[in-house]
């Protein structure tokens, strides 16, 4: 046998040049007209590689079949020397040392083989003679790309190991020294190819980026012109691309991409300022927390208006699929739903909300008459401050009445005061009415969110807002599918004067509850006016998530209705009637508004 691993295998197998004389034979006599002397082309060279690649895959095998195709005696003497415990590797290569070893006890076994024929020989006829042939193993197993890789790398740590070798430490898929550089060759163009579809992928979501940027819009045809845009510039004819529907969805996966409706449309000017409002925001956010140290947490205060409809009604709703005119129902789709009124908090940086929910009503005369008042003052919640005007929104005599009612009362020390740009609020006169030492009151400090900057620097829009119209739509919608089922009472409903009244009476009643004072915290961090983060719960994990262990009833006494809510201050689980129609906010165990 030979001295060396390489020298073993290269006997082992047939010649490849007898191999590639007897194939250009074959091929000149199928295609006896195609000249002999030119040089390859690039496109043949390539075939070339690809048929050798095949040839190493035939070759492997064929040689695979040759150790299986033992002889009788091969097979016989192969098995006797193994015990019981020990498993035969039909596709195993000896080492030099194993191959010396092997050959003396294949004699020994020979010659006890046939010293036992000789004594055997008249008691045996070759009809009793009977070989079972060892069970075939398959010819090929298929290989994982990342086992692959593992065995390549143990084989480059140990350059000079056998085969042999390589098998006793774990690598027993080698059939020989091709199989591993058949595999370093598919692993090293599988990296190519992975490598240049990532780069592919990278390419289309860069321009992606930088299209939004600017907020173009952007279709799945642009994604293709993209991803084939790089492709073509790769330039591999090798690589086999195609930007099908499934490669798009794996594209929007892997990038968390997908089809949003757009709210807003802007102009190439509004585009170019987009930067000027980032950066005007910022100074302004790094302001604030520079001067904010001066002054206690609860003496930082933020105010600003926000817009209800008379009536609030979801834009979306659960029906059949195929359904073509989807329809919701309003009370009044032309009227309630398109008249609206503000209402106004006041927060500060402790978390707290101060004092009252501002309602600001939308009449016709800019003021409630004399029954009318005297009829609203009869009903009007301990945590509601009425005003009116012929918009719904506020004027400067009004914020004037704000300050005196919601702001005055709770000012105990010098104060920082953040607004949004609006002018009604912005004239400083309005504000030294009331404080400053001439007035013998505490000192304020004015600051006033640039324009445009609100959604990025105001904690009332960045958070609470958002959470308080949360809680009005899931109460709301509940009334008009529990409660209007029942048939409404006209003193329950929630679309009068009266109605909107005790809906912003119990928001406020329960978006005040102590449990959502981290919730308020985070406002001003998600605003950037404090570098304190704090974890919190929001509205829908207090107020409408039960475990598993809770109660699918009422708590009220008396009541079998399903819950609907819990009682942000008591904890309780509360029906929509319990919480609308009774109302939850004078019965309330933990309410600090005593009537």
């Amino acid at each position: 046998m030979a001295s060396t691993e390489g020298q073993g295998v290269e006997d082992k197998i047939p010649n490849p040049y007898g191999i590639l004389l007897q194939f250009t034979k074959i091929v000149g006599e199928h295609y006896p007209n195609y000249p002999k002397d030119l040089a390859p082309t690039e496109k043949e060279i390539l075939f070339a590689e690809k048929m050798f690649d095949s040839f190493l895959q035939n070759l492997q095998e064929f040689v695979v079949e040759e150790d299986e195709c033992l002889t009788l005696d091969e097979t016989t003497f192969a098995c006797d020397h193994l015990s019981d415990g020990d498993e035969y590797d039909q596709n195993e290569q000896p080492s030099e040392d194993d191959d010396c070893d092997q050959n003396n006890e294949q004699d020994e076994q020979l010659s006890d083989n046939e010293s036992d024929e000789d004594n055997d020989q008249n008691e045996q006829t070759d009809d009793d003679y009977l070989v079972e042939t060892p069970a075939k193993k398959s010819k090929y197993k298929f290989v994982p790309f990342d086992r692959k890789q593992e065995i390549l790398a143990l084989w480059e740590s140990h350059p000079k190991w056998s085969v042999t070798s390589l098998k006793k430490h774990g690598a027993k898929e080698v059939r020989n020294k091709q199989t591993l550089y058949l595999w370093k060759r598919q692993v090293k163009e599988k990296q190519d190819k992975k490598e240049k579809y990532a780069r592919i992928s990278q390419h289309v979501f860069n321009e992606m980026t930088e299209a939004r940027k600017s907020f173009k819009i952007i279709r799945a045809s642009h994604l293709r012109y993209w991803a084939m845009q790089k492709y073509i510039e790769i330039g591999d004819d090798n690589l086999k691309f195609k930007v099908s529907k499934s490669w798009l969805d794996r594209f929007k996966i892997k990038h968390g991409i997908s089809s949003r409706k757009i709210n807003t449309l802007v102009s190439k000017r509004e585009i170019k300022s987009e930067q000027e409002i980032l950066n005007s925001a910022k100074k302004f956010q790094e302001g604030i927390r520079n001067i904010s140290s001066r002054f206690d947490p609860d003496h930082i205060f933020n105010t600003d208006q926000c817009g209800f409809s008379y009536e609030i009604t979801s834009q979306r709703t659960l029906t059949k699929k195929g359904e073509k005119n989807v329809m919701g129902y309003a009370q009044s789709p032309k009227n309630l739903s398109t008249h609206s009124y503000t209402v106004q908090y006041l927060i500060n940086l402790a978390g707290e909300v101060v004092g009252n929910v501002f309602i600001c009503l939308q009449e016709a005369q800019g003021k409630l008459g004399p029954s009318v008042k005297k009829e609203v003052e009869s009903y009007l919640p301990s945590n509601v401050t009425l005003t009116c005007s012929t918009s719904g929104k506020l004027s400067t005599s009004l914020n004037e009445y704000f300050i005196q009612k919601q702001l005055l009362p709770f000012v105990t020390k010098d104060f920082l005061y953040i607004i949004d740009s609006w002018a009604g609020q912005t004239n400083f006169e309005s504000y030294s009415k009331y404080f400053g030492e001439q007035n013998e009151k505490p000192n304020i400090t004015l600051k006033i969110i640039p324009e445009k900057c609100t959604p990025l620097a105001q904690p009332l829009d960045t958070t609470f807002h958002r959470q308080l119209k949360i809680l009005a739509r899931e109460i709301l919608a509940g009334l008009e599918v529990f409660v209007n089922s029942e048939g409404v009472n006209q003193d329950d409903n929630w679309t009068t004067r009266k109605g909107i009244i005790k809906l912003q009476s119990l928001l406020h009643f329960m978006i005040s509850a102590p449990i959502f004072k981290p919730m308020l915290q985070y406002a001003w961090y998600s605003s950037g006016l404090t570098d304190v983060k704090v974890d919190f719960l929001n509205m829908k994990q207090v107020c409408f998530s039960f475990t598993e262990d809770e109660g699918k009833l009422c708590e009220s006494p008396g009541c079998d209705k399903p819950r609907f809510i819990k009682c942000a201050r008591c904890r309780k689980r509360l029906c929509i009637f319990d919480l609308w129609v009774t109302n939850h906010f004078y019965f309330c165990e933990c309410s600090p508004f005593k009537e």
